[in-house]
């Protein structure tokens, strides 16, 4: 979980969006789901799937207008 919450923290200070350590939390918990079912076998593939997971949030931050909702942890 600690690499899942690291990636994000990273990706949102890279992409200059803020993000409150409850929203990390939030957001962190979705994605750690996400990688869960995709039930990795070992630490090469989770951390496969860490960058794949990094990738579709950094093309979801940077599609959105500042903003818009999906800039933004839903719940």
């Amino acid at each position: 979980m600690a690499r899942v919450v690291d990636c994000i923290a990273k990706l949102y200070k890279a992409e200059r969006i803020a993000l409150s350590d409850l929203d990390l939390g939030k957001l962190s918990a979705e994605k750690y789901v996400e990688l869960a079912k995709a039930k990795p076998g070992n630490l090469d593939e989770i951390l496969v799937l860490i960058r794949m997971l990094r990738e579709q949030l950094r093309t979801q931050l940077r599609a959105a207008p500042p903003g818009d909702d999906k800039r933004q942890v839903s719940g």
